[in-house]
């Protein structure tokens, strides 16, 4: 399988994707360009993002969608866009103090990812957590990085890996999905 590299816009684009499934769900009003977004269908809207995305020649495969199957392959009953808008952390961005141990797991993993992008061994766009491509085994409650990955990769696996089985060993409360984060 070939491999392609994320661009900042295809970033954005998912980031769109998965906020826009998140918000469906979520009391506040959408500003009127979401909501106009929001009216194409799921589907629809997940071609055009690929279409973009290919275009672009960006791979689905890095680090985000990497940790999306990581999350999976540990609890294969559980989708990973379920975690996308939980509490004040899970998802784009965070802030405040977490509203619970589900919410806390996605603090450290966005710490994690903090303390990679600090580091001077990973510097440069494709050494970044998000985008960085990486290899990795798992299955029903377990995860591993593969000893082939460099420090970087390594580094942004095990952010990953950590996330993964913390979200499989904590409760979902769907009371917090969906929070709004301005009270965070």
């Amino acid at each position: 399988m070939s491999s392609l590299k994320f661009t900042p816009t295809c970033l954005h684009l998912f980031s769109f994707f998965l906020t826009c499934c998140s918000i469906r769900t979520a009391a506040p009003t959408p500003s009127p360009s979401l909501s106009a977004a929001m009216n194409l269908s799921g589907p629809l809207l997940l071609l055009l993002l690929t279409a973009a995305c290919v275009v672009s020649g960006v791979n689905l495969y890095a680090s985000v969608a990497s940790f999306g199957n990581m999350i999976e392959c540990v609890q294969p009953d559980v989708s990973a866009l379920q975690y996308n808008g939980y509490g004040c952390y899970c998802g784009f961005g965070g802030r405040g103090t977490p509203v619970d141990e589900l919410d806390q797991c996605c603090k450290d993993h966005d710490e994690c990812y903090a303390a990679q992008k600090r580091n001077s061994q990973c510097r440069g766009t494709f050494n970044q957590p998000y985008v960085i491509s990486y290899d990795y085994n798992c299955g029903r409650g377990w995860a591993s990085c593969s000893a082939s990955n460099n420090y970087c990769k390594a580094a942004a696996c095990e952010c990953d890996r950590e996330a993964a089985l913390c979200f499989a060993r904590t409760d979902y409360n769907l009371q917090n999905k969906g929070v709004n984060k301005r009270f965070c």
